[in-house]
């Protein structure tokens, strides 16, 4: 699956007349075009920002799902697409997570103030969490917890009774995005694991080093040819974990990808 989750598809979407707001039919949720203003940029990291905005009352999407973004640079409009890190159980706002990469698209969003308005365009996307899964293991690398920590959110606030793990891989503790976010569902959550992997990792540091493997895999998961997959990262972390699952014996039918690519 691309990170685009099929985007064609949705094309042949039709307009809603007797609404306010340009919508769209995605399967059982609406797909709405709107103007929003930014309500809250939050320092993540110190390279990676989350942009909050006020939820429309008629706005519903699934955890893991992305929206189009449109901002403008140099005089000129870009739309790309984000995932949306925020939970559907987060009634006041959505928001999306970006690394700032000095990309003309990411300097439209850094140069975005508290006030400043920008065209939302959502919600899009196939990789999305199946509630009725009883086992979940996620393998994330980089941005790509983005859906991860909207899924996880979902699960906590739901309370489902999904036992979920998450392999989350970075290059160094400094890169760790919504670390103290995860720390505070697994207090809430009992059927939540969260597992860091450091690529380079400081002698003092107490979880996994390296990338995900396949011995990461088996020990921590020790059900693993009974779970189900979502993987999600750069393309050639997303291609490395399919493989290192085939090895494994995994059935294709089991795992769930979606690669993003940077900008």
């Amino acid at each position: 699956m691309s990170f685009y989750g099929g985007f064609e598809t949705y094309l042949n979407g039709y307009p809603c007349n007797s609404c306010s707001l340009p919508q769209y039919h995605v399967g059982w949720v609406v797909a709405l075009e709107f103007e929003a203003v930014v309500e809250d940029i939050i320092v993540r990291t110190y390279n990676v920002k989350s942009y909050r905005f006020a939820r429309p009352r008629s706005f519903s999407y699934r955890a893991g799902q992305f929206t189009f973004v449109t901002v403008e640079d140099d005089g000129q409009k870009i739309k790309k697409p984000l995932t949306l890190s925020s939970s559907p159980t987060e009634l006041d706002y959505i928001e999306f997570t970006k690394k700032l990469t000095g990309h003309p698209f990411s300097d439209g969003l850094e140069a975005l103030r508290i006030g400043d308005k920008i065209r939302l365009d959502a919600p899009y996307g196939n990789f999305t969490l199946d509630e009725q899964l009883p086992r979940v293991t996620m393998l994330a690398g980089g941005m790509g917890i983005t859906p991860m920590r909207s899924m996880c959110k979902y699960c906590t606030d739901m309370r489902l009774p999904s036992a979920v793990m998450l392999l989350y891989a970075n290059n160094t503790e400094a890169d760790i995005i919504f670390r103290r976010e995860f720390e505070e569902m697994q207090s809430q959550n009992r059927n939540l694991k969260v597992v860091l992997a450091l690529a380079e990792a400081e002698p003092d540091w107490k979880g996994r080093t390296g990338r995900i493997r396949a011995d990461m895999i088996r020990e921590e998961v020790p059900d693993y040819l009974t779970t189900a997959f979502y993987i999600c990262g750069p393309p050639a972390m997303v291609d490395a974990m399919r493989a290192v699952l085939r090895d494994l014996g995994v059935a294709e039918n089991s795992v769930i990808t979606e690669d993003l690519t940077g900008y």
